[in-house]
């Protein structure tokens, strides 16, 4: 296999490889190896639709593929793949390579799966948080901000509360500020 191929999928830590039109292994990282049960052999023009692709779901896209009859993007949670065990994640996605028609598949195991979903939760919670935050943080500041916008309208102020209220009225203005910013943040 030529090594614009190979080195990219090396990188990555979660089993990947490359098909032909045929289906069969052009290329694939050391985590597809050990995932698929290679035990050191080469997956080198191994059928993957034959050996590996142990979910009927997924062999139910092997057609769509091999005759190029459409495009190939399955996305699947299946419960065992090549000689392993445990629930995996097979992505796939097909792509034409000049004349040739390819395939990369992705595999990630259950514990990877379920990493995700733990960061995306924590990240979901963090979200809610800002969105409380930003209630009680606008509610507190609407009250100060009024507040200081009667008396600073009231005749007969001494300056040094006058000054003293016009700085807390530019900071609460400040700190609205940084929550608008803070929500707009939490929108994107």
């Amino acid at each position: 296999m030529s090594r614009p191929v190979t080195a990219p999928l090396s990188a990555l830590t979660l089993g990947a490889a490359v098909l032909d039109a045929s289906g069969s292994i052009l290329a694939a990282n050391d985590a597809f190896a050990r995932l698929a049960g290679a035990d050191g052999r080469s997956l080198s023009g191994r059928p993957f639709f034959e050996e590996f692709a142990a979910a009927e779901a997924v062999r139910e896209h092997a057609k769509s593929f091999l005759e190029a009859s459409g495009p190939l993007e399955v996305d699947l949670q299946v419960p065992a793949f090549g000689a392993a065990l445990g629930d995996f994640r097979i992505r796939m996605r097909a792509f034409d390579a000049g004349s040739r028609r390819r395939a990369l598949v992705l595999v990630e195991e259950g514990s990877e799966i379920m990493r995700l979903r733990s960061v995306e939760s924590s990240y979901d919670r963090a979200l809610k948080l800002v969105s409380h935050a930003r209630h009680e943080i606008n509610n507190s500041l609407m009250g100060i901000l009024g507040h200081l916008e009667i008396l600073l309208s009231q005749a007969g102020v001494p300056d040094s509360i006058r000054k003293r209220a016009e700085i807390l009225l530019e900071e609460s203005e400040r700190i609205r500020d940084c929550v608008a910013e803070l929500d707009s943040v939490r929108k994107r």
